[in-house]
């Protein structure tokens, strides 16, 4: 990342080393200001200058961490040594996680190591021995994706919606069933198709058709840490203050709301949904406004759950046309000419 003057993150891993050996409900009385990892927030949030709190750079670290483990090779358990710098080590090391948010340092390497299924104590000892290296590859993670967002940011000036491929049949045939569930007072509706092919642009577009953020509910399922944050954000935009819960009780409480009446949110998103008990987990009464579902394929309920949830409407992405594919690649590829295009597509 390129920088003007000193570099404003340099202190990146003394201050996560820091955050490491303290508990968080303990991070505010050292008085410790954290200005590289506040510095990180603000990037991350396109250079907003609000004030930052503690809270607001846990979240980052949850998104940096959850990022690395999205781009995480499939093979990386078979290397012993690679296992102790994994996400799911360095989610438990730095308490990004329900249980190890409020634990100690020793108790925090304990469960980084039953993260990674490391049985014998030998290892606990082995990752205890150099705790820098977690400090290290958290950093390397944060400006790496710090350095992502930036350069998403810097993409040739082309205008938002022009990125976007058109798929109106399938908008219509959400709005209709959207509609139709509204009348019935709520219920499900799946969006599914391969991976890549655009059905988390397709359920973001649409749920800009039908208002503002604040009235959306987008569940990232699966997301570890995201997942917790999103179920908080729910069930904040209904007026519930969950700072003081835990993430059980976040989780028990977006069951009960979402089966009530809900005073602000019109529409659910549960998005990349792997296994229908997921779904079940949350929403076991039904829903009370339309829940639209993403996943990979068409999720098969069964019999013994709510009607709402036996036989949901469900829609297939397909992949893209030639014509779509076209589009697409001269949109995102600045002076992309006409005749490699559509070679291309």
């Amino acid at each position: 990342m390129t920088e003007s003057g000193p570099d404003q993150l340099a202190s990146l891993e003394g201050e996560l080393n820091t955050w490491r050996k303290t508990m968080f409900g303990r991070l505010d009385r050292r008085g410790d200001a954290f200005p590289a990892l506040k510095e990180a927030v603000r990037r991350a949030g396109g250079g907003d200058q609000k004030q930052v709190e503690l809270e607001d750079v846990r979240a980052l670290l949850i998104a940096v961490v959850a990022a690395a483990e999205a781009n995480e090779p499939p093979d990386v358990t078979a290397d012993r040594r690679a296992r102790y710098s994994r996400p799911a080590v360095i989610r438990e090391v730095f308490g990004l996680t329900v249980f190890s948010k409020d634990a100690n340092a020793k108790d925090r390497f304990v469960r980084a190591g039953e993260a990674v299924d490391l049985k014998d104590p030998v290892p606990h000892d082995t990752m205890r021995n150099n705790p820098g290296a977690y400090a290290r590859q958290l950093a390397t993670w944060i400006r790496e994706y710090l350095d992502q967002q930036q350069r998403a940011a810097e993409v040739a000036p082309v205008a938002e919606t022009s990125l976007l491929v058109a798929r109106d049949d399938d908008l219509a045939w959400l709005h209709a069933t959207y509609r139709d569930l509204v009348q019935r007072g709520g219920g499900v509706f799946q969006l599914w198709g391969i991976a890549g092919v655009g059905k988390t642009t397709l359920a973001t577009q649409f749920a800009g058709q039908i208002g503002p953020e604040k009235v959306i509910g987008i569940i990232r399922v699966g997301r570890r840490g995201l997942f917790e944050d999103d179920l908080r954000r729910v069930l904040g935009l209904e007026g519930h203050d969950t700072s003081a819960w835990s993430d059980e009780h976040c989780e028990a409480r977006f069951r009960a709301v979402v089966s009530g009446r809900l005073r602000s949110i019109r529409l659910l998103i549960f998005d990349g949904v792997d296994d229908p008990s997921d779904v079940i987990a949350l929403v076991p009464k039904g829903v009370t406004v339309p829940l639209l579902i993403t996943s990979r394929e068409r999720l098969r309920f069964p019999e013994d759950v709510t009607e709402q949830l036996r036989t949901p409407p469900a829609r297939r992405v397909k992949t893209f046309s030639e014509e779509q594919s076209r589009h697409l690649l001269r949109g995102q590829v600045a002076d992309l000419d006409v005749e490699t295009a559509d070679s291309l597509a």
